[in-house]
């Protein structure tokens, strides 16, 4: 190796860089597929193509569009073409992106490949006439071209055909003939006509086997059907057989000589088996039974010459009814009877320490009378700058009972009990978004039985005296959020008797 010498050796050795790096910057644009295949049947293939942006040399999101507005879904630089958002045969899809004040594109073009042939085409053509109906004959007839019509005349005398229903009035009707034009032959075959449409004022001369109909007001219409309804007078069958008749006289269904029969009349009675109901009045002449077979069933009807109502199981005898009523006026109730109770009840939701409600006046039978008390108190507390630290003792309530009697001793003490709650349950917390929590509350109930008997009026009268356990509440950093204080209060009275 040479020494570095002269002053070509050191112009090349001193230029600062010696080797520079390519710089060419390329956009290139790749695409799933080229095109969509369209059948004649079926759905184009593929669903969707997607156009992927590559970038050389460059960074950055590269702008992707359609040539013809079709719509794209983007995802960075990936766009997606569907099928369905594609708006004409052929769209190019293009990228672009600037880089130092120079623009680079790259773009793709996708088309619509149709494969099928033009199938036959359906038309229709309408006339009016004044005949009282057209031919059938011949069955068929072609004309030429996809826009001809059958020739004048055509099916009956003075028709003309177009290719929309024309106006005609009373004493007229319209027909309409369907065609098929085929493009292989250039010709459209006609079928023979088919009445599509009248103007009369009444239809009773029309009688027609129409199947289904689909209709909206019928007014003023008989009908009927069924072997044994053979004509539309309003009557009973005489031939034992079945069906129905409706019309503005009324509804029969069945056969009334068979004894399986229903009507209802125009003006709002019906009649069955055993059972008629007119002016709102229900008679029953027959048997009524609830249940089927021997389970448990309730029969009553006056055909029965020894029970007027009887309920039970299996045969219908004393001995396995539960209840019955006989002719002779004897009866049985197997069960047992209990009177009816007296009862009363009210609450109060006052928030009050020294809260009171009455129960009452109110009469009574002279017997026994169940008393129930009951209380209920809470509160919880919740500060994010706040500790809470519990005092000596616990929540306590002191309820007493008084009773007041109409004309005799007014205010009475009955009974007193005393409710302890558990201590305060405190979580204190540090965490500066968190509330700090403190919760109180007593409850509990006591039933008294008041034997005054007494027939006068009485009054209840319930009294609270409740403490609440000292709680100190120290300060501490937290968030500004209001503090919590709810406090909840419910002081009942309820008697029976």
């Amino acid at each position: 190796m040479r020494l570095v010498a002269g002053e070509r050796d050191n112009l090349i050795m001193n230029t600062v860089p010696r080797f520079q790096p390519a710089n060419d910057r390329v956009l290139l644009l790749a695409a799933t597929a080229q095109s969509f295949k369209v059948p004649a049947t079926g759905v184009a293939s593929p669903a969707a193509i997607t156009f992927t942006a590559a970038l050389l040399n460059m960074v950055g999101v590269v702008d992707i569009s359609t040539s013809d507005g079709s719509v794209l879904e983007l995802d960075g630089n990936t766009a997606t073409l569907r099928y369905a958002a594609m708006a004409s045969n052929t769209t190019t899809i293009t990228a672009r992106i600037v880089a130092d004040g120079l623009t680079y594109t790259a773009s793709q073009t996708v088309s619509k490949i149709f494969d099928g042939v033009t199938g036959n085409s359906s038309r229709v053509c309408y006339s009016k006439t004044s005949l009282s109906s057209l031919a059938s004959a011949p069955a068929t007839i072609s004309t030429a071209g996809n826009a001809s019509f059958p020739p004048l005349n055509t099916w009956g005398a003075g028709t003309v055909w177009e290719g929309s229903p024309q106006e005609f009035a009373a004493g007229e009707s319209l027909y309409r003939s369907d065609g098929i034009f085929n493009p292989a032959s250039g010709t459209t075959k006609w079928s023979a006509p088919y009445l599509n449409a009248l103007k009369v004022g009444r239809l009773s001369a029309i009688s027609a086997d129409i199947g289904e109909i689909t209709a909206g007001t019928l007014r003023a219409v008989t009908i009927f059907g069924g072997p044994g309804y053979l004509t539309k007078d309003y009557a009973w069958p005489s031939n034992g057989l079945g069906g129905f008749h409706l019309s503005a006289a009324g509804l029969l269904m069945g056969c009334y000589s068979t004894g399986k029969y229903f009507q209802a009349t125009a003006d709002g009675n019906v009649y069955m088996p055993g059972v008629k109901v007119e002016n709102g009045l229900a008679t029953f002449s027959g048997n009524i039974t609830t249940g089927t077979g021997t389970g448990f069933r309730i029969e009553m009807g006056p055909t029965d010459p020894i029970y007027a109502m009887w309920a039970g199981a299996g045969a219908k005898n004393d001995v396995n009814a539960v209840f019955y009523l006989k002719r002779d006026g004897a009866g049985y109730f197997g069960g047992a009877l209990t009177a009816g109770t007296l009862r009363t009840a009210v609450t109060s939701p006052e928030i009050n320490p020294n809260a009171q409600l009455v129960n009452g006046p109110f009469g009574s039978n002279g017997g026994l009378i169940t008393v129930i008390c009951s209380f209920a108190w809470s509160r919880t507390l919740g500060s994010t700058r706040a500790t809470y630290t519990a005092g000596a003792g616990n929540t306590q309530a002191v309820v007493r009972l008084y009773r007041g009697l109409a004309g005799g001793p007014t205010d009475t003490l009955l009974a007193t009990s005393t409710f302890t709650g558990p201590p305060a349950a405190i979580e204190n917390t540090i965490i500066f978004e968190e509330m700090s929590t403190c919760s109180l509350g007593v409850s509990g109930s006591f039933t008294f039985t008041d034997d005054a008997r007494s027939n006068a009026d009485h009054t209840y009268r319930v009294t609270v005296a409740m403490v609440e356990q000292a709680v100190t509440i120290g300060s501490r950093p937290g968030a500004d959020r209001p503090p919590l204080n709810a406090v909840f209060q419910r002081l009942s009275n309820t008697t029976a008797e």
